[in-house]
């Protein structure tokens, strides 16, 4: 981030202590809200969960490629 830009995401900031100090020092202000619709629907963190959902599958995939210090298998377990 450069001075004078706005992050509107999810953070999980508690997850990595050193990133949020050295966020702070930078002088960088984080502050969010989760909004909550009254029968409890999340309609900011829903969309951007099944997102992450989709996309933990790709990623996977990527750290098992032999390319990138995986085993090179496939999930769907073919052999060869």
């Amino acid at each position: 981030m450069r001075q004078g830009q706005v992050l509107f995401t999810y953070l999980h900031l508690a997850a990595n202590e050193n990133l949020t100090r050295t966020a702070q020092e930078q002088g960088h202000r984080h502050c969010l809200r989760t909004i909550q619709l009254d029968d409890g629907g999340l309609p900011l963190l829903a969309p951007m969960s099944a997102v992450a959902g989709r996309l933990a599958i790709q990623m996977g995939c990527t750290c098992l490629e032999s390319i990138n210090g995986g085993k090179g298998i496939l999930l769907s377990g073919v052999p060869g």
